[in-house]
C-alpha cells in the first residue's frame, strides 16, 4: 500500500511538471521556485540548543528550492557535527526538509591544548560548546587515542566495571592507564594483558574484604600490590 502511494505521488509530480512545461520558461521557473520553496525544516533527535546549531549551519537560505536541493551539499555540513552518530535527510514534498539523527553516547571529558572536549562513543573528540551535557562524566588526563580508550572501556564493561563509577582516567606516556574510582580507590593497570589483570583484581575483591584498601597496583604480571594510600 505504501509503495502504491509513493508511485501515485511520483506520478502526480511528473504530471504536474509535464503540464508546466507547456508554459513560458520564465513562468515555469517562477512557479517551480514558489511551489517547492522550503517552508519548514524539521530536526529530530536533538534538544533545542542543538537543533538551532544544526539549522544555522545548514543555512537553508542557500537552498530555497526543495526539488533542486542536492543532499550531498547538506551532508557535507552535517558531517561537521562530531556528536552525531548517524543521520537521515528526507525531502517531504512539496516544502518540508526533515533531518532525523542519532547522537553518539558521551563517555568522558578531556583537555587538548588547553581546550575542553567531550569523548564520544563514535570515536571523536567533540567540542565542548557543541552540545550540553548535564550528567557527571569521568575526566581523562594525558595524551591518548580514542581507540585505545574505547578498547579499555570494553574490557571494563566485560568485567562488570561501569566507567561512570570512575572519576578520573590517567593515561601515561608509556602507554598504560591508572583509574581513580568515585570511592577513592586507585587501580594501576599494566600496559599489556589488561583484562587478565582486571580479572585477578575482581577475584581478590570476591574472596577478601579489602574495602579499606585504596590502591591496587597491577603493573607486574600475576602480582597485585595492595596499599592503604
Amino acid at each position: 500500500m505504501l509503495q502504491q502511494t509513493s508511485r501515485n505521488k511520483i506520478s502526480y509530480y511528473f504530471f504536474f511538471l509535464i503540464t508546466l512545461t507547456t508554459l513560458h520558461n520564465t513562468q515555469l521557473v517562477n512557479i517551480l521556485t514558489k511551489y517547492f520553496e522550503i517552508k519548514e525544516v524539521v530536526v529530530l533527535g536533538v534538544n533545542p540548543h542543538e537543533k538551532l546549531k544544526i539549522i544555522n549551519t545548514l543555512d537553508i537560505n542557500d537552498y530555497t528550492n526543495l526539488f533542486f536541493l542536492k543532499k550531498n551539499n547538506l551532508e557535507y555540513k552535517m558531517n561537521t557535527f562530531k556528536f552525531i552518530d548517524s543521520y537521515n535527510i528526507k525531502k517531504l514534498y512539496p516544502s518540508v526538509l526533515e533531518v532525523s539523527l542519532t547522537k553518539t553516547d558521551i563517555l568522558a571529558i578531556t583537555y587538548i591544548n588547553g581546550h575542553k572536549y567531550f569523548v564520544g562513543e563514535n570515536g571523536k573528540f567533540i567540542n565542548f560548546e557543541e552540545i550540553k551535557i548535564k550528567k557527571k562524566l569521568p575526566i581523562i588526563f594525558g595524551k591518548f587515542s580514542i581507540i585505545n580508550f574505547l578498547d579499555l572501556k570494553k574490557i571494563l564493561k566485560d568485567n562488570g566495571i561501569n566507567i561512570f563509577n570512575i572519576d578520573n582516567f590517567f593515561f601515561h606516556k608509556n602507554g598504560r592507564w591508572d583509574l581513580k574510582f568515585n570511592n577513592g580507590v586507585i587501580l594501576m593497570l599494566p600496559k599489556k594483558n589488561i583484562e587478565i589483570a582486571i580479572k585477578n583484581y575482581k577475584e581478590i575483591l570476591k574472596f577478601n574484604n579489602l574495602s579499606n584498601n585504596k590502591k591496587y597496583d597491577l603493573r607486574i604480571s600475576n602480582r597485585i600490590v595492595i596499599s592503604h594510600e
